[in-house]
């Protein structure tokens, strides 16, 4: 029902909610509308309820829990803003407040990289972009078009905020927030934010896009981001960003205080060894749990030679991810490096051969695993996960590896525990070819179900103890999910076993930050899809982008 139908409704002589008194009907809103950050629409949220008729808009604006949530999301960050922003929070009543402010458009980080490529940008710029600079300086029709472009941009571009903007916006409800979600926003605007200007944030997500912005600007006189140093409350912290240069974060942040940290972007830009920037991280903290961390494919510098026969024990990790797609020697490093005695949940993306050292020196708590880029298993692998994860109870593969994994499995002493296998498609387009599924994905499942559930229900010492299958596939896939749950559920009848067999959509397009998002650790911290749904930037690794 919209807005005008309840209005119709209501207005009507008699109607029995005029007799309602407002405590109650403050407490169906709050029931009635979602418990979670809404944009400021006439189609939800309390500007619903409020169009319907004055007393329900007075009892709408006068109910602080219903204005203490808001995600404005805009093509840019502009000073009319402040005001819209200012009038709804502050009906908030300093109670917590989530707030999430999301900037879509693109067009200032084309803007600059179409400078930087015709030569118009900083020294810190020139270094970055020198080939396609190069590039369009032998090219003239090349540099013609860019020109062009770069006209009609800025002919048609919206004025840059000014570097207050976003403190404005805050400032009237700054010491209510608890929840923040900045995306998109300019660094200028997020430098200008005070010290101490959130002394009761609890969870914080900031995704900066604009790597070519982050080079730009100059933290020597304008200094690096120091909002969130003093912000006692502060333990969830997801962070997707640039850095200039090792050692010299441009947002600061109380890391001894931190329990889950999310780094999406490259971990460092460049001179300093991954496993050195981790270890230095590890060290400022004292009870992290959570962390997920993104290795760099762009670092120079060699395995620092003072760690070569250390071994990092932390012992408060419970729950690691790694992105190392395109650094499979750091994650042979990482593995010998480090040990984690009380990790229960490991997501891997990259070679799992990576890794095995890490399961040795911390399997014995394990009970989940996701190889989320392992395309390629060794045969003896699983019979090591086996023998060093004896309380492994979840494991997450990719389809391409799916029959190895059932036919190895289909010894009953492998992974005894084991309850749940998720199978993921890497890939939007993986295609399943009937035949090949028939040959391969029906005998291996076949023989997973009935040495592994068929035979173990009628032995003792191997009581049954797997129950689901999960398909994960992209929301906007084929039905290659569709074909794998028809096969596994034709073996499951035909063995005639209890077990179910579900497909499950994701947005995300990162495989590794997908199966993260699903830990029941961040499962009520919302804001985490920006850092999937905004990239880092439109061109790649600023390669020449047309």
């Amino acid at each position: 029902m919209n807005a005008s139908d309840v209005r119709s409704s209501v207005v009507s002589a008699g109607a029995p909610v005029h007799k309602i008194p407002d405590d109650v009907l403050r407490e169906i809103f709050l029931f009635s509308l979602r418990n979670t950050p809404v944009r400021p629409s006439a189609t939800q949220g309390p500007l619903q309820v409020s169009q319907v008729c004055s007393g329900w808009r007075a009892v709408a604006h006068d109910y602080c829990r219903l204005w203490n949530s808001l995600v404005i999301e805009r093509p840019y960050l502009s000073w009319e803003l402040v005001e819209e922003t200012t009038r709804w929070l502050q009906r908030s009543n300093n109670i917590p407040v989530d707030f999430h402010l999301i900037i879509t458009s693109n067009e200032p980080i084309r803007i600059r990289t179409l400078r930087a490529c015709l030569d118009q940008g900083g020294g810190y710029t020139r270094n970055l972009m020198w080939s396609q600079m190069d590039a369009v300086r032998h090219d003239d029709q090349r540099r013609a078009r860019y020109e062009a472009e770069l006209k009609d941009l800025l002919s048609n571009a919206s004025p840059l905020p000014p570097p207050n903007t976003l403190s404005k916006m805050l400032k009237p409800t700054q010491a209510s927030v608890t929840r923040l979600v900045l995306c998109g926003v300019p660094v200028s605007n997020l430098a200008h934010l005070p010290r101490r200007a959130f002394p009761h944030l609890e969870r914080l997500v900031v995704v900066v896009g604009d790597k070519l912005e982050c080079w730009e600007f100059d933290r020597i006189t304008r200094g690096p981001v120091k909002a969130f140093l003093d912000c006692p409350s502060l333990r969830y912290v997801a962070l997707k960003r640039f850095f200039r240069e090792p050692g010299n974060e441009f947002i600061q942040l109380p890391l001894h205080q931190l329990t889950h940290f999310i780094d999406c972007g490259p971990f460092y830009d460049a001179t300093d060894h991954p496993c050195k920037n981790i270890a230095r991280l590890l060290s400022a903290t004292k009870d992290l749990r959570l962390l997920h961390v993104s290795f760099d494919d762009d670092y120079e510098a060699d395995f620092p030679p003072e760690l070569a026969d250390c071994r990092i024990a932390f012992p408060s990790l419970e729950s690691l991810s790694i992105d190392s797609a395109d650094l499979s020697e750091a994650g042979e490093q990482f593995s010998s490096l480090f040990a984690f005695p009380k990790l229960q949940s490991l997501r891997y993306h990259g070679c799992a051969t990576d890794i095995e050292n890490l399961l040795r020196n911390s399997g014995e708590t394990l009970t989940h695993l996701s190889l989320t880029l392992a395309d390629d298993l060794p045969e003896d692998f699983i019979e090591l996960l086996s023998q060093q994860c004896p309380h492994l109870r979840s494991l997450e593969i990719i389809y391409d590896v799916l029959c190895l994994v059932l036919h190895t499995l289909s010894s009953a002493s492998l992974l005894p525990n084991l309850e749940v296998m998720a199978v993921r498609f890497e890939y939007p387009q993986t295609y399943v070819d009937d035949e090949i599924a028939a040959g391969f994905v029906i005998p291996a499942a076949h023989g997973f179900f009935q040495s592994r559930i068929g035979a173990r229900s009628t032995v003792q010492e191997h009581p049954q103890r797997f129950r689901t299958f999960k398909i994960v596939d992209g929301e906007d896939s084929r039905d290659a999910a569709e074909h794998i749950r028809t096969f596994l559920e034709r073996c499951r009848d035909e063995v005639g076993v209890q077990v179910e067999v579900v497909v499950e959509r994701f947005a995300c397009t990162n495989g590794c930050v997908d199966s993260l998002l699903s830990d029941i650790e961040l499962a009520h911290w919302d804001g985490l899809s920006a850092l999937y749904q905004h990239p880092l930037d439109d061109f790649g690794d600023f390669q020449t982008p047309f």
